[in-house]
């Protein structure tokens, strides 16, 4: 419980700070501090505590004692290159994509003057696409490993995010009844 205590107010506080010190504060904004301290303990206390699984940090079983004093994550698994490199791929990728389904409405409504719906539009595809691909990503996964299967997958979302770019701009135009009538130049 005290990892959740100090875990979640201090990420806040880092996001506070660091959106102040975007709107023009000084750099040693106090909550940026606050907040660091605060996750560096939760790190701090999370090494040298026991894993949630029961075994302290020396791996030795402690089958039997209660969870208190348990860490609320194993950070010890980012000891493990593999994994450490696969949480930080995932997590580049998340914010692209994050960053891709943000910036593509956005720019579809305030620079094009589209209206909501047409932005909404523009995105569908992508969803339709990930609940047809994500079965079959795994089914190819179990049987020819991550490898290709991934980099097969980051080549078609780079493919698919590249047909957003058409030469001169554009973007979805939709009839009154709100069926998209297709990608047309910008005119």
């Amino acid at each position: 419980m005290l990892g959740l205590a100090l875990l979640s107010p201090g990420l806040a506080a880092v996001i506070y700070g660091l959106s102040e010190v975007g709107n023009g504060a000084l750099l040693p904004h106090p909550a940026l501090w606050i907040g660091m301290a605060l996750v560096a303990v939760f790190v701090w206390r999370s090494l040298r505590g026991t894993s949630p699984h029961g075994t302290s940090l020396h791996g030795t079983s402690l089958r039997g004692t209660s969870l208190r004093g348990t860490s609320l994550l194993d950070l010890r698994l980012f000891g493990d290159r593999t994994f450490a490199a696969a949480v930080l791929a995932l997590g580049c990728y998340s914010a692209a994509m994050l960053g891709f389904t943000v910036l593509v409405p956005l720019y579809s409504q305030l620079a094009e003057g589209g209206t909501a719906l047409e932005a909404g539009l523009l995105l569908a595809p992508m969803g339709i696409g990930a609940a047809i691909t994500m079965p079959l990503a795994g089914k190819l996964t179990d049987s020819r490993g991550p490898r290709g299967t991934g980099a097969t997958g980051v080549v078609l979302v780079v493919a698919s995010i590249a047909a957003f770019v058409p030469a001169g701009g554009g973007r979805c135009r939709c009839s009154r009844s709100g069926s998209a009538t297709g990608w047309w130049p910008r005119r």
